[in-house]
């Protein structure tokens, strides 16, 4: 696969309060034209493609009967749209009522699936790295089976991670700060203390139902997130 790379003049470098993250200091190389790990050990190393409110989690039920494959960002109009990982692009296009799809191929039979631009800024066979701006999110969403439901009027930038043409969950893969590894760490406590009052039954099922009634009495909320919120 050609191995080419244009110019960034902008490329962002996904910090938070001016401070690099730490996850992102092995990509720091722009000459590079190949990943600089592979994807399978970049896990909690990726920045979000773009930064908003996550209106459904990989393997929530969706509106038609099934799970959902990947997650859906709401944010806002005009947001630029950065590369999760290093790659080379497979696709770039418009995409069925999904409007501009992007499909990486991430090396190891990984790709990362980015749909719901207005604008796509890389080419067919491109290689492009961690943080790069490959697109740009349109004033509105598209209409889409991805957006369906989800009861929101911004755009909104679907996520969809796959392995070997399954879809997996991307959250192990994304980059958490301080903050966000120390309230993840709060919601597992929470999440055990609750299921041992629950009681009746064993601790893993005391924990996942405790999860379920968490994640029931958050749905509807504002949610603003750098990182996916997900208990694993």
């Amino acid at each position: 696969m050609p191995a080419r790379r244009r110019k960034s003049p902008g490329r962002r470098r996904w910090t938070r309060n001016g401070t690099p993250r730490a996850g992102l200091i092995r990509f720091s190389d722009p000459g590079r034209l190949a990943p600089v790990i592979p994807f399978q050990e970049a896990k909690g190393q990726l920045p979000l493609p773009v930064a908003g409110t996550l209106l459904k989690d990989f393997g929530e039920e969706d509106d038609f009967g099934g799970v959902t494959e990947g997650q859906s960002i709401a944010t806002r109009p005009g947001s630029n749209v950065a590369s999760p990982a290093d790659g080379w692009v497979v696709y770039s296009g418009p995409f069925r009522s999904f409007g501009q799809l992007l499909i990486l191929n991430t090396g190891d039979g990984y790709h990362v699936l980015l749909a719901g631009m207005d604008r796509i800024d890389v080419e067919l066979g491109q290689f492009v790295l961690t943080g790069e701006p490959v697109g740009v999110m349109g004033a509105t969403q598209w209409a889409s089976a991805s957006t369906f439901g989800l009861g929101s009027t911004q755009p909104i930038l679907y996520v969809e991670f796959r392995k070997d043409g399954s879809a997996i969950d991307p959250t192990p893969w994304w980059v958490r700060t301080e903050e966000e590894k120390g309230s993840r760490m709060i919601r597992k406590a929470s999440l055990l203390l609750v299921g041992a009052l629950m009681g009746g039954c064993s601790s893993h099922d005391n924990v996942t139902g405790a999860d379920q009634r968490l994640r029931g009495s958050q749905r509807g909320g504002d949610g603003y997130i750098p990182a996916a919120q997900s208990v694993r």
